[in-house]
């Protein structure tokens, strides 16, 4: 990840799962990325094949997490980490 943020091109990193494994690793290289001067170099985006992330997990959770990554998609003007249902 150091070496991506040191470089001067563009990177996408695509995590292809929105279970909670995917959700957290997104969420986690968000929270990492977020504070260098060069998170707009970078767009993190969570691929889930299902209507929802988080399948069969409890709805009020799905919709917190939902309000999670929307909050962070919208704080960052490069989407930083966003949802794909």
């Amino acid at each position: 990840m150091r070496a991506l943020l040191k470089s001067n091109k563009k990177h996408d990193i695509i995590i292809v799962e929105g279970g909670a494994t995917g959700v957290s690793i997104g969420g986690a290289l968000s929270d990492f990325v977020k504070g260098s001067k060069k998170s707009d170099m970078l767009t993190i985006t969570i691929i889930e094949a299902l209507p929802i992330i988080l399948s069969g997990w409890d709805e009020c959770l799905v919709e917190k997490v939902n309000e999670v990554l929307l909050k962070k998609r919208n704080k960052n003007k490069n989407k930083l980490c966003s949802y794909h249902g």
